[in-house]
C-alpha cells in the first residue's frame, strides 16, 4: 500500500526546499493517508512539463544516427532539451507544507506560477469531499473540530448518535428557504 511518503521519492523535485526551518521539513505530511490520491494527481499535474521534457532528452539520448547531418541535429537537441529541463526544475514550486486545516487540505508552496495555483486549488477544494482517513466519499464535519470524513469514519470518531443528529441538522438548515 502506498503511503503519503512515497511521494517524496515520486516527485523528489517538488521535494527539494531542503531549508530546516520549512514546517515540511521540521513536521512532514500533517495530514492522514486518504488524501494520497489527491496529492498524487495533483504532483502529477506539476510534474507534467518536466517529464515531457525529460522524455524529448532520453529520446534523443538513445536515438542512434549514422549520418553527419543526423549526429548533428541530435547533438543539437539534446543540448536543448538539458537546457530547457534545467530551467524546468529551476521553476518547479516547492513545497513548503502540507497539513489538514479546518477539514480540507493545504498545500502551501513557493515559486508556483498560476497553473500550479490552479492545481493546488483543485486539490484542496477536492479534498472537503474525499474522507482524509480511507479517501472514499466524505462531507466535512464540524462536531468540534473541522474533520472531512466518511460515514463510517464520521461515527467512529463522534459515535453514531451525534453523527446522525448533525446530518438531520444539515438537513433542516438546508431545506430552509432564505
Amino acid at each position: 500500500m502506498k503511503t503519503l511518503n512515497d511521494l517524496i521519492d515520486k516527485y523528489p523535485l517538488l521535494f527539494r526546499n531542503k531549508d530546516e526551518r520549512e514546517p515540511f521539513n521540521c513536521f512532514g505530511f500533517e495530514c492522514d493517508e486518504g488524501w494520497f490520491n489527491i496529492l498524487n494527481s495533483a504532483f502529477h499535474l506539476l510534474y507534467a512539463n518536466y517529464n515531457h521534457t525529460k522524455r524529448m532528452l532520453d529520446y534523443w539520448k538513445n536515438t542512434s544516427s549514422n549520418l553527419d547531418d543526423l549526429a548533428l541535429k541530435k547533438e543539437e537537441q539534446i543540448k536543448y532539451f538539458e537546457e530547457e529541463l534545467s530551467k524546468i526544475v529551476d521553476n518547479m514550486p516547492m513545497v513548503v507544507q502540507i497539513k489538514e486545516k479546518f477539514g480540507t487540505l493545504r498545500l502551501y508552496m513557493d515559486n508556483y506560477k498560476e497553473f500550479d495555483s490552479g492545481v493546488i486549488q483543485m486539490a484542496e477544494e477536492m479534498s472537503a469531499f474525499t474522507c482524509e482517513i480511507c479517501g472514499c466519499a466524505a462531507e466535512t464535519y464540524t462536531i468540534g473540530w473541522h474533520k472531512t470524513l466518511c460515514t463510517t469514519h464520521a461515527i467512529e470518531k463522534y459515535g453514531e448518535e451525534k453523527v446522525v443528529s448533525y446530518k438531520e441538522k444539515l438537513r433542516e438548515i438546508r431545506s430552509q428557504k432564505w
